[in-house]
């Protein structure tokens, strides 16, 4: 049997066989940011995955601002999809985009929208369970990342230039669910 989490307002994993699910039960009540622990480099890694992926990437607003889970809304509404729906002020909107964090998911997406790498190929090498590299080449230019989720990094090679990306503690679980 293979058992799966489901991530609801209260977080757990299901008991149930997956071929026993009824189709409600198979929802995710969370924020990306919180689903990652509100950690910053883990999250700018996710994101950087995400951006260098093929196709044209898309990030909900809550995720561009790096929102966490808002257990008011979902106590207020009586939804659990309201987790990661926050309803912005002006104010808060202004707060977010001087977060760091922000600023630096702001700067992958540009990256991914003026880089000339993105018009070419994307070469995907992952030689473990444990790293992976994304290549964009276009002619002479190349964008590359490289992320060890073992080692807890990511690296941005845009050419000739490298930028440590992101640094985090690597998972102290052994077997990754």
């Amino acid at each position: 049997m293979k058992y799966v989490l489901i991530v609801n307002f209260q977080p757990g994993v299901s008991e149930t066989p997956m071929d026993e699910w009824k189709p409600e039960e198979i929802k995710a009540h969370l924020d990306y940011y919180s689903a990652l622990g509100e950690d910053d480099d883990r999250y700018l890694a996710a994101r950087a995955i995400q951006l260098f992926a093929r196709g044209v990437p898309q990030i909900y607003y809550v995720g561009l601002l790096a929102g966490p889970n808002d257990h008011e809304a979902v106590v207020r509404t009586g939804e659990g999809r309201a987790i990661n729906r926050h309803d912005y002020t002006t104010t808060e909107i202004k707060h977010a985009l001087d977060r760091p964090i922000v600023r630096r998911v702001m700067d992958l997406v540009r990256l991914r929208n003026v880089h000339p790498a993105f018009d070419g190929t994307l070469e995907v090498e992952a030689d473990d369970d444990h790293s992976v590299r994304l290549r964009w080449r276009h002619g002479a230019d190349v964008a590359t990342l490289d992320v060890d989720f073992a080692g807890g990094s990511a690296l941005l090679t845009d050419g000739d230039r490298s930028e440590a990306l992101a640094r985090w503690a690597p998972s102290l679980r052994s077997n990754p669910v």
